[in-house]
């Protein structure tokens, strides 16, 4: 004769939709703690990650400031440059003209005094005694 298993009974077949139960509810508390964890942990990366993000803007916000000032300051230094420039240019031509029209007249000079010197010599110098 063969050997059937005899079905559980009602009791014991209660208790074990109660372990499976137990098992169940016990699995998702625990994987709702983890879970928990889980979001606190993200949460804190998040706030750390944005603290950090606006630390750089702050700090990339105060160095274009200071780099918009630096240019500002490069362009009035340049301006006054170019003006001094300018000046010295014109003070440069000034001279230039003055020293051409100095020149034109010392020519002047020597040539009238080198015709005086030739209309006055016109025999030669004897030697002079030696």
């Amino acid at each position: 004769m063969e050997t059937v298993g005899v079905p559980f009974t009602a009791w014991e077949q209660s208790v074990f939709v109660v372990l499976f139960i137990v098992l169940v509810v016990v699995l998702i508390k625990w994987f709702s703690s983890q879970q928990e964890k889980w979001q606190h942990f993200m949460g804190e990366m998040n706030k750390s990650w944005q603290d950090f993000i606006e630390a750089q803007r702050k700090e990339e916000r105060e160095t274009l400031d200071g780099l918009k000032k630096s240019v500002g300051d490069i362009t009035v230094v340049t301006t006054a440059l170019v003006q001094q420039v300018t000046e010295l240019r014109s003070d440069v031509n000034e001279i230039n003209s003055t020293l051409k029209d100095h020149d034109k007249s010392v020519e002047s000079r020597v040539k009238d005094i080198q015709d005086a010197s030739k209309s006055r010599n016109t025999k030669p110098r004897p030697p002079a005694p030696q």
